[in-house]
């Protein structure tokens, strides 16, 4: 009797496995041929479309989808400069190879826009949010106010991400108007979105996406100056600059542009007739509210954040 059902629960475990898929591909350029890297590849299921996971393409443009259960998917492919690919595809317990797909240039988003690289802004790990200062540089091409809306819902939208549940990340977004200029000196009009993809499997964001279009000139084509979106209620969370600017208290503002200043804790104590504990724990809520592990940290994201 072991025996057999030893056997029923083999074949039923082969079977399980077998349901499950892998989907690959290889992206390359139309013109050159050469490979493409870094483009994004979201697989949504058609019957549910908050079920879905993405992937990068790495440095032979080659992505791979593991353990993809049977049924219908939407495949997106997209990467700045280049048009959009969506594919439909049905997942039936056989592993499927899409093959190679040629991206072709997007003429419109290349004729203006120069993208150059740029830092991480942040980094979600298990509880907290790790803010990279180095990303908050100004840009010279850009409009400061344009930037300074962008930095601070960026800094609002991971620390939504941090609070809700893995599942629900997908369902919001961030979507900001910029003025750039461009090579000859002119400012035109971007749509900046930033979008979660992915996270690891202790929680943390292991992928986000920086979206920029170009805004067509036209009387009835508008986008909202900066706000974050959730997809799914259609809730709106509109730029609130005062609310960011009580992020931290008056005598942490205080305190902060002392250490901006190069003043010591025994030195700001002092100055404000403090013991150096009570100086020390607004430093550690200094740091906890930017989400940074330093000084040099907290003093460049409160003032790009213009809490300074």
């Amino acid at each position: 009797m072991k025996t057999y059902l030893l056997l029923l629960l083999c074949v039923l475990s082969t079977k399980a496995f077998a349901q499950e898929a892998s989907v690959t591909g290889k992206l390359i350029d139309g013109k050159t041929d050469q490979p493409i890297e870094y483009a994004g590849i979201i697989l949504a299921d058609k019957a549910d479309s908050l079920k879905k996971i993405g992937v990068v393409s790495n440095a032979k443009g080659e992505f791979n989808f593991l353990r993809v259960a049977s049924g219908d998917y939407n495949i997106r492919i997209s990467l700045m400069g280049y048009n959009t690919i969506l594919k439909t595809i049905t997942v039936n317990g056989k592993s499927i190879n899409l093959g190679i797909i040629k991206l072709t240039e997007d003429a419109i988003a290349l004729k203006d826009v120069s993208v150059n690289g740029k830092y991480a802004t942040a980094t979600i790990k298990k509880d907290t949010v790790e803010f990279n200062a180095d990303a908050y540089k100004t840009q010279p091409n850009a409009a400061v106010e344009d930037l300074l809306k962008k930095y601070q819902m960026e800094f609002q939208f991971f620390k939504i991400l941090n609070e809700i549940e893995v599942v629900e990340r997908t369902n919001y977004q961030v979507v900001t108007q910029l003025r750039i200029k461009n090579t000859e000196g002119k400012y035109i009009l971007l749509q900046h979105r930033l979008v979660y993809l992915a996270s690891n499997n202790d929680g943390s964001v292991w992928l986000s996406l920086c979206l920029y279009n170009l805004i067509n000139e036209h009387l009835e084509f508008t986008i909202p100056q900066s706000v974050i979106i959730n997809t799914l209620t259609g809730k709106v969370i509109e730029h609130d600059e005062q609310k960011i600017k009580h992020i931290i208290t008056e005598r942490e503002r205080e305190i902060l542009q002392l250490i901006k200043l190069g003043y010591r804790s025994k030195e700001i104590a002092e100055k404000f007739s403090l013991s150096i504990n009570t100086i020390n724990r607004h430093r550690q809520n200094i740091f906890y509210k930017l989400n940074v592990t330093n000084a040099l940290e907290a003093c460049k994201v409160a003032e790009t954040m213009g809490l300074l």
